[in-house]
């Protein structure tokens, strides 16, 4: 399990507020508005990785379900 899309989720309602900030207070908007944008394209790659993360993760296991089951594990009495 990983945390790489919930983290760039997290990333990602971190830049919305400092966009509108930017577009709310002119005084800031020098710094504010490519820092907003730079956390939105953060996260916006964090998703593709999480995708990625995924695919990798599905392909493991149809390949795990096509090789059939294991051999048999000895119960110990």
């Amino acid at each position: 399990m990983h945390y790489v899309g919930k983290t760039g989720t997290f990333v990602l309602l971190a830049a919305f507020p400092v966009i509108l900030l930017a577009s709310a207070v002119p005084s800031i908007d020098g710094w504010a508005q490519p820092m907003g944008w730079g956390l939105a394209w953060w996260a916006l790659g964090l998703y593709w990785a999480a995708g990625a993360l995924y695919l990798m993760q599905a392909a493991r296991l149809l390949r795990a379900d096509r090789a059939g089951p294991g051999p048999a594990r000895a119960v110990a009495p």
